[in-house]
This record gives structure tokens, sequence and C-alpha cells, in this order.
């Protein structure tokens, strides 16, 4: 858009185009005033055609001549009016032409404006939403520079604390490989301790297999002997038994003559004493005889 013009700048123009013969329009007014807003020249190209007439007056009165006669001030009056007129229809005829193209340019220049407005105002938002993310960014850069020095911080404390293990490393790698030498030398000593055991444990497994070998052997024999022992002592049992039922026989047969003989003798010893006289003493009967050889031979047996 051109530099700010007046009302009285386009008044001049029209006028100045009206004196030249010319209809004054929007594009010869800003031809002339070389700048100027076409809605604007509109505006106040509308108020000098609707001051137009009054103006026209006030120039017929300056026009008038006061000393020529009233037929010569009728006649040029009537001349001018004519002409004012006849410019008049051409200019309204003009006018109506040039305001209809005026209409449809402010219509199209009102377009335009809407959609400079709604680029504008795409181009707001895009604004704000252009400064709400470059200010997110900030925040976000503000946060990942602190961030950055918290992992600076502890990357040069992660550093330090690998340099330490470094170190402790390199001294458990050496304990380590002492460890390692103490471990080989435990395990030759192991390997040679475990082929002495072994050349032991196969002796004592020797002779235990041989104890083994002798004691079944020797089971063998007790086994044996065993059997004889057991088959010897069947044949005593049975022959003592043999001799208890023989024994048991003659005891039986002891004891029933036992029984015959005492009674013989109590009766002899009945029969005595209803033979001895009463004046005597009393002596002990001598045993019969028959029944002392049948006593002893009863004990003998």
């Amino acid at each position: 858009m051109g530099r700010g013009i007046s009302e009285s700048d386009v008044f001049a123009a029209a006028d100045s185009l009206m004196v030249a013969g010319e209809r004054p329009t929007v594009d010869r007014i800003r031809a002339v005033l070389g700048s100027g807003s076409p809605n604007t020249v509109i505006r106040h190209l509308d108020a000098w055609w609707a001051h137009a007439g009054r103006r026209l007056a006030e120039a017929t009165q300056r026009m008038a001549l006061p000393d020529a006669p009233d037929q010569v001030r009728a006649l040029a009056a009537s001349f001018w009016a004519e002409a004012l007129a006849t410019a008049r229809g051409e200019l309204e005829s003009t006018f109506y032409g040039e305001r209809a193209a005026l209409e449809a340019t402010r219509a199209e220049l009102k377009a335009s404006q809407q959609r400079d407005e709604l680029v504008r105002a795409e181009e707001q938002a895009e604004l704000v939403r252009v400064r709400e993310e470059a200010a997110a960014l900030s925040s976000r850069l503000s946060a990942f520079e602190e961030q950055r020095s918290t992992w600076d911080a502890e990357r040069e404390r992660l550093l330090a604390e690998l340099q330490r293990h470094a170190a402790a490393s390199e001294e458990d790698r050496r304990a380590l490989s002492d460890i390692r030498e103490a471990m080989a030398n435990t395990q030759r000593r192991a390997d040679e301790e475990r082929q002495t055991s072994a050349v032991y444990t196969r002796s004592i497994e020797d002779r235990a297999h041989q104890a083994v070998d002798d004691a079944r052997q020797e089971i063998k024999t007790l086994r044996q002997n065993l059997a004889a022992a057991v088959r010897e002592h069947s044949r005593r049992d049975g022959a003592h038994a043999r001799e208890t039922v023989a024994l048991t026989k003659a005891k039986a047969i002891a004891e029933r003559e036992a029984a015959n003989l005492k009674g013989r003798v109590q009766a002899l010893e009945a029969t005595v004493a209803a033979l001895k006289p009463k004046a005597r003493p009393k002596t002990k009967p001598k045993p019969a005889k028959g029944a002392g050889v049948r006593k002893s031979r009863s004990s003998a047996t």
C-alpha cells in the first residue's frame, strides 16, 4: 500500500482531470497522485461527486458577469448549465461503470484482504506455535544441558571408579595368578598323593581280596566241620535217646522190684516182731540176705 492521501488531494486531482477534459477515475486519480489505496480513492471520489453540484453552483456564481447585460448573463448561464448537464451525464454514465468496476475491485480486494487476514491469522498461529515450540525446545535444551552436566559429572565419577577398579583388577589379577600357581602346586601334590594313595589302596584291596578268599575258604571248612559235627551230634542224640529210654525202663523195673522188696521187708519185720519176746530190748533187725543182694543190684542199676 502507498502513502496515505487526504480528501483534498483526491478533490484536487479530480478537478484537474475535469479541467483537462478527462473523466476522474480511480486509476487516473492514483496516476495523478502517484499513490493511494483504491478503497481510499473510491471513498473520497464518492464524496467529490456528492459535492459536485454545490461546487458547480459556486463556480457558476464566480463566473457571473456583473457588468454584462441580463440577456448575456442568462445565455452564458444557459450554455454553462447545458455544458454541466452534458458533462454530468457523461460523468454519471462513466461513474456508474467505474463504480461497478470499483465494486468488483472492492469485492476482490475484500476477498484478498480476507485471504490476507486468513494468511496473517495462519501466520500468527504458526508464529505462536513456532514460539511455543521454541519455548519448549528452549526448556528441553535447558533440561538437556542440566542432564548433560549431570551425565558429565557421572561420567567423571565412573571414570575415576573405573580407574580404581582397574588398579584393583591389576592387584586381583596378580593375586589370581598367585592363587592359580598355588592351586597348580596343590593339584600337583594332590595328584602325587592320589597316585600314592591309589597304589596303597590297590595293595589294601589285594590284601582284602586275599583275606576274603581265605575267609571264604575257612568258612567253607567250618561249614563242612559244622555239618559233620551236626551229624555226629544227631547220631549221639539218637544214641542218648535210646539209652534214656532203656534207663527209664530199667528204672521202672527197679522201682517195682524195690516196692516188692519193701513190702516183703515190712512183712518180715512184722513176723519177727511177733516172734520176739516182749522183755528183750528192741534191736534193729538184720536185713535178709536175699534182700541185701537185691538192694545192691538195684543201687548198681
